[in-house]
């Protein structure tokens, strides 16, 4: 019993005990956790007839589905815990979930979830004086020529948080030096670095990471409103509450436009909508950008 995907790739094989079985297949790469431990995963997202999805919620309800076997390419799970086998310690699997989601959060049968543990960056700020400290593996650390942002009382001891608050007043930090878990940083750009990236990928990296994770956000991002830009006939711009701060990149979510237009804005474009979504894809200080799904600008 093999699946293959539409580019002729194969496909784990999995086997869902309703009467009679449902088979689906999903990719290689997707995590599988021991015998007896939790199948999760958003059928919703890949499962379009209404009754197969119906019996399936009702196994996740009453017992929920766990892994029974696993041969070759074949997952065959189990409605509940399969008798004889001890329940897995969830803290053994969970973290690759974890990982697979934040990837891929179409999976993820759950609209939130945990950061994914992956180690720690340490990051060393030259000036005067080193200045030391560490940041989860998956916080966006600017490449050379980069600025860094980050909420320095979330990283800092209350001495050097005086320190490097003073000294950022008038100048922002840059990255100078990227190792393999080392980041330095200097006041100004470097002269000597021509910055290799997308200053506004960054940025949308930055923002991805802070609406997860808010408290390691600069109070300004948190406090100050920001602009929505939709490109029309003339323009539509409207300023949105900082409490309110959104920023989605164009390849995880749409805008609920309905939220933040007037009236009047979202009646002249409303067709434009319904043929398709704008998406977020610059974001340059307190300004977003809204351009169509393939407008992301790399030289920006």
């Amino acid at each position: 019993m093999e699946l293959y995907d539409s580019l002729g790739n194969l496909l784990l094989t999995v086997v869902i005990p309703t009467h009679p079985p449902i088979i689906i297949g999903i990719n290689q790469d997707f995590p599988i956790p021991p015998i007896g431990g939790d199948f999760l995963f958003n059928f919703n997202a890949f499962i379009e007839k209404e009754e197969h999805l119906g019996r399936i919620n009702y196994l996740l309800e009453t017992g929920g589905l766990t892994v029974g076997a696993y041969i070759q390419n074949i997952i065959i799970l189990q409605h509940g815990l399969k008798p004889g086998v001890e329940k897995p310690d969830a803290s053994l699997y969970m973290n690759d979930y974890y990982k697979y989601w934040y990837r891929y959060q179409i999976y993820s049968p759950y609209p939130e979830f945990p950061d994914p543990e992956m180690g720690i960056k340490k990051l060393i700020i030259k000036a005067n004086k080193e200045i030391r400290f560490e940041v989860p593996s998956l916080y966006p650390v600017p490449m050379p020529g980069g600025k860094l942002e980050i909420n320095y009382a979330k990283v800092l001891d209350s001495k050097d948080l005086r320190y490097v608050k003073n000294l950022t007043k008038k100048e922002a930090l840059y990255c100078f030096k990227y190792e393999k878990n080392e980041m330095w940083f200097q006041l100004g750009i470097p002269a000597w670095i021509k910055p290799n990236f997308s200053q506004s990928e960054q940025n949308r990296y930055y923002s991805f990471y802070w609406t997860r994770n808010p408290e390691y956000a600069p109070e300004y991002w948190l406090t100050e409103p920001f602009v929505l830009t939709y490109p029309s006939e003339p323009d539509i711009r409207i300023e949105v509450p900082g409490s309110e701060r959104i920023f989605i990149p164009g390849i995880t979510y749409q805008i609920n436009w309905k939220k933040f237009l007037p009236t009047e804005h979202l009646e002249r474009i409303k067709e434009e909508l319904e043929e398709y979504e704008r998406y977020a894809d610059e974001w340059i200080d307190t300004k977003t950008v809204i351009h169509g799904r393939c407008g992301f600008n790399p030289d920006l």
